[in-house]
C-alpha cells in the first residue's frame, strides 16, 4: 500500500479469516479480507479527512457482521466528537450514529465488547461543565439499535478519567476508571450483572485502593479468574476477583517491565485460550518484533513473554511467508500513528492549561504523556 495511512485496525474471526481496515490521507476507508491464502480488497467509504479529525479506529466481528467504529470532530469545533459505527458486510454497508460528546481536543479512547447475544457495549469519557465523567451506554442486538441516553457510570464531582469496559464469560459487564480524590486519582470499579440479585443494575465495588497508574488499566478472565492489570512504577501488578467482581484482592506478585510500552488490541481464534479466559488488549513492546506482555507474566517465577517474531524463516509456506510480510508491513506503519500521536501531545497541553489547580495540571499531563508516549 503506497498511500498513507492515518489508522488502521485489524482482528482474525473464528473461521480464521484476517479483517483490516484502513484509513488513508485522502479519506478512503479500506477493507482487506484474508481468506483461504489471499488477500480480497474492497472500498467501504470516503471519509471527511480535509474537513474532520478521526481517531481510534477498530473493527470486530459479532454475530457474522463486522462492526467498524471510529469518532471524529470537525476542525472548527475540536471539542465535540461523534462515535460512529459502520455495520454490514463485504459490500453492504449502514452507518449508525452512536453518539456525540463534549470532550477536550484529543478525547480519551473509548472502549468496546460484546456479549454472547451480540450485544454491543460501550464506555467513554465526556465533558460535563468543566470536568469528564465516565458514561456507559449500548447496542441491542434484536432491535439493532443504541441505547439513545448513556447511563453516566461516575457520580462524585471530580473529574474521573481513563474508563476500560470489559466483559466476561458470564456475559457480566465490567468498567473500570479513575477518578481524583485529594490531588490522587483513585481506580473505581462498577459490575452490571444478567443474573442474580442485583442484575440488570450497576452495582458499584470497592477495589483494594490504588492510585496514580502510570497506563490506562485493562480487564481479562483466566480460567474463571478476572484480572485487573495496572502498571505503577514500571511494574505491572494485578488485583484478582475468583467471584467475578463481588470482591477483588490483590495479587503480592509483580513484573518489572521496559517503560517503552504501549497497549494494543488483542484477538485470537485460538480455541485453547478461548475455553479458559479472554483478553481484548495487552500491554506491548514494538521493535523488530512484537513482545506482548501476557497474563502468564504476571505468575510468580514466571518470565513467559508472547513474542510476534516477524522475520522470515526457512520452514514458512511461501503463502504464509506473503501473509507475515504484509503483517510486518502493517507494523510499520505503527511507526507513524506514534509520530501523528506525538503532534497530539501538543494539543494536549493546551487543552490542560484550563485545569482547576496546578496539582491536577500536572497530574493528568504525566499521565496523558506517559500513556501517548
Amino acid at each position: 500500500m503506497q498511500e498513507e495511512v492515518l489508522d488502521f485496525a485489524a482482528n482474525i474471526d473464528s473461521e480464521d479469516k484476517i479483517h483490516i481496515i484502513f484509513l488513508l490521507k485522502d479519506g478512503n476507508l479500506i477493507y482487506y479480507l484474508y481468506n483461504e491464502r489471499k488477500w480480497l480488497k474492497s472500498f467501504i467509504k470516503k471519509l471527511d479527512t480535509q474537513s474532520n479529525i478521526y481517531k481510534y479506529l477498530n473493527i470486530y466481528i459479532i454475530n457474522n457482521e463486522i462492526n467498524i467504529f471510529y469518532t471524529y470532530a470537525n476542525l472548527i469545533n475540536q471539542n465535540l466528537w461523534t462515535i460512529e459505527q459502520l455495520i454490514g458486510t463485504k459490500n453492504n454497508w449502514t452507518k449508525i450514529r452512536v453518539n456525540t460528546f463534549l470532550s477536550e481536543k484529543l478525547p480519551n479512547p473509548y472502549y468496546i465488547d460484546y456479549d454472547s447475544m451480540g450485544n454491543i457495549h460501550l464506555v467513554f469519557s465526556a465533558k460535563e461543565k468543566s470536568l469528564n465523567h465516565v458514561y456507559y451506554t449500548f447496542y441491542n442486538s434484536f432491535i439493532k439499535k443504541w441505547n439513545q441516553i448513556p447511563e453516566k457510570i461516575s457520580s462524585s464531582n471530580v473529574n474521573n478519567l481513563f474508563p476500560y469496559l470489559f466483559v466476561d464469560s458470564k456475559s457480566n459487564i465490567h468498567i473500570i476508571w479513575s477518578s481524583l480524590n485529594s490531588k490522587d486519582y483513585i481506580l473505581n470499579y462498577k459490575k452490571f450483572a444478567p443474573l442474580g440479585q442485583d442484575r440488570y443494575k450497576w452495582k458499584e465495588i470497592k477495589l483494594p485502593t490504588i492510585s496514580n497508574l502510570d497506563f490506562i488499566p485493562i480487564a481479562l478472565e483466566d480460567n474463571r479468574i478476572l484480572k485487573i492489570i495496572f502498571i505503577k512504577n514500571n511494574k505491572i501488578h494485578y488485583l484478582y476477583s475468583k467471584d467475578y467482581g463481588l470482591s477483588w484482592f490483590k495479587s503480592k506478585n509483580s513484573y518489572e517491565i521496559n517503560k517503552d510500552l504501549w497497549l494494543l488490541s488483542y484477538s485470537s481464534n485460538s480455541l485453547d485460550e478461548y475455553s479458559i479466559g479472554k483478553k481484548n488488549h495487552l500491554y506491548c513492546k514494538i521493535n523488530d518484533k512484537i513482545t506482548f506482555y501476557s497474563d502468564k507474566s504476571y505468575k510468580k517465577n514466571s518470565s513467559e513473554k508472547k513474542k510476534v517474531n516477524f522475520e522470515k524463516g526457512n520452514n514458512i509456506s511461501e503463502s504464509e511467508e506473503d501473509l507475515i510480510s504484509e503483517i510486518y508491513k502493517l507494523t510499520k506503519s505503527i511507526s507513524e500513528t506514534i509520530n501523528n500521536i506525538e503532534k497530539d501531545i501538543d494539543l494536549l497541553k493546551e487543552a490542560f492549561k484550563n485545569s482547576h489547580n496546578d496539582q491536577e495540571k500536572n497530574n493528568l499531563m504525566t499521565k496523558l504523556s506517559n500513556f501517548f508516549k
